[in-house]
């Protein structure tokens, strides 16, 4: 199974089209929020699309957390502002993690790209394709089989 792992995107859709198009083998995309309609364009692609609002998807519908089970591991997508991810580290995302027995915790809002596996659990936060604040854009890819779960994170010219 293959995830795509994107963050906020912020409305730029074309660097979003062109990493869908770019990894065709994918089969779900994940959004961890800030601009959460950025994915309604592929709604008619044979991608699954699993989503969660952002702070800065206020008006528009859908929960700020999801758990969901992909090949038999339990992933905890959220935008990460409800947990600090800012301020207070992996603290609160850990406790949640524990609390749910979370194999992979997908997250964003520092628009940084961040990648750790820590007590069984891997941490993965795919950047920003729109503001990364270190100037590098970009997304995560994840395969998870039978061997166990692969993480990377890439970087993409936003001039694609």
């Amino acid at each position: 199974m293959k995830l795509l792992c994107v963050s906020d995107t912020h409305g730029n859709t074309e660097v979003l089209r062109k990493v869908i198009d770019l990894e065709k083998e994918v089969d779900f995309l994940f959004h961890g929020g800030d601009f959460i309609v950025d994915t309604d364009p592929f709604i008619d692609r044979d991608l699954k699309i699993i989503k969660v609002k952002g702070n800065c998807d206020h008006q528009h519908p859908g929960e700020l957390e999801k758990v969901v089970e992909v090949a038999d591991k339990r992933i905890l997508l959220t935008h990460g502002h409800k947990y600090n991810v800012k301020y207070n580290a992996l603290a609160s995302l850990a406790y949640r993690a524990a609390e749910i027995e979370a194999d992979i915790v997908l997250f964003g809002h520092t628009h940084r790209s961040f990648k750790l596996k820590e007590d069984n659990v891997l941490y993965l936060n795919p950047g920003s394709l729109a503001y990364p604040r270190d100037g590098v854009f970009s997304y995560a890819i994840i395969e998870i089989s039978k061997t166990g779960i692969k993480a990377e994170i890439k970087t993409v010219d936003s001039n694609l």
